[in-house]
């Protein structure tokens, strides 16, 4: 039998621009430069699977839970379907919108055919694309979709694709089968998708510090706020959950600070 293959990341940025300039022809993209925008999906790929290598190499142990060629396949496509597949599949208005589901569909749906994952038996194939997949939704997915009060709660209104769009992820993308909760399907409860949330934030190249600065401290208020809410309903061990990613996420902004610090440093003196 076969070993996992996952793509490549020249092969992964010939997929996004292809795809990104398909969207961009059809206006159904909320990309407009495809090429640049690879940079970012590699660069959160490239990030993760680096934390992710580096997490297993002290604690080899959690081999079982953390893949890092996963991650990595998360992080190039994580933001994948602003560029036009819930426009396409889900009927919503623009690309960016709910992108996070949108683009876990995406994976499930055309992964195989992308050659996201080749090799293995065609099981187990399915079960890395839905463990790929399933690190695309984060916290803030609650807010923007109403939570389990979706789909009246939704903050950007919705359609009836997008509806059974999310229906269909609910079951596709349990490890059991067993239909998951609107929070079960966003609050990111395992490392991998622990791990792509934060490749995601750290991404500070050049520009782009400030930035992840602002979304750190963003979901250090959601992360506080939803704590408080779940102390309140009696969820204690979801209240302990959020509370303890408050915490590193106030860790991750200390070290966000400090890169804005050393930039401006480097910056002034001529360092690049």
């Amino acid at each position: 039998m076969s070993e996992l293959i996952f793509i490549s990341e020249t092969a992964v940025r010939d997929l996004i621009i292809s795809e990104g300039e398909r969207g961009v022809k059809e206006s159904i993209s909320s990309v407009k430069n495809p090429a640049g925008f690879s940079k970012h999906l590699i660069n959160v790929g490239n990030l993760s699977y680096d934390v992710a290598r580096k997490m297993l190499g002290k604690h080899p142990t959690l081999k079982d839970d953390v893949d890092a060629r996963v991650v990595r396949t998360a992080g190039y496509m994580h933001d994948f379907a602003k560029m036009g597949y819930g426009t396409e599949k889900a009927k919503l208005p623009y690309g960016e919108m709910y992108h996070d589901f949108t683009g876990a569909h995406a994976i499930l749906s055309n992964g195989l055919e992308w050659e996201l994952v080749i090799g293995g038996t065609e099981g187990e194939r399915r079960e890395a694309l839905r463990r790929i997949a399933i690190c695309l939704p984060g916290d803030w997915d609650m807010e923007e979709t109403g939570g389990e009060n979706f789909p009246e709660g939704a903050l950007y209104g919705t359609t009836p694709e997008f509806e059974a769009m999310i229906d269909e992820l609910k079951i596709r993308l349990s490890p059991n089968k067993e239909k998951l909760t609107m929070l079960e399907l966003s609050i990111p409860t395992t490392l991998e998708r622990q791990i792509g949330v934060y490749g995601d934030l750290i991404d500070t190249n050049e520009r782009n510090i400030g930035g992840a600065l602002a979304r750190i401290r963003e979901v250090c208020e959601r992360y506080d706020k939803c704590a408080k809410e779940a102390e309140a309903d009696g969820r204690h061990y979801e209240a302990l959950y959020l509370r303890t990613q408050s915490k590193v996420s106030k860790g991750l902004e200390l070290q966000a600070k400090m890169a804005v610090i050393v930039s401006s440093i480097n910056q002034l003196a001529g360092i690049k």
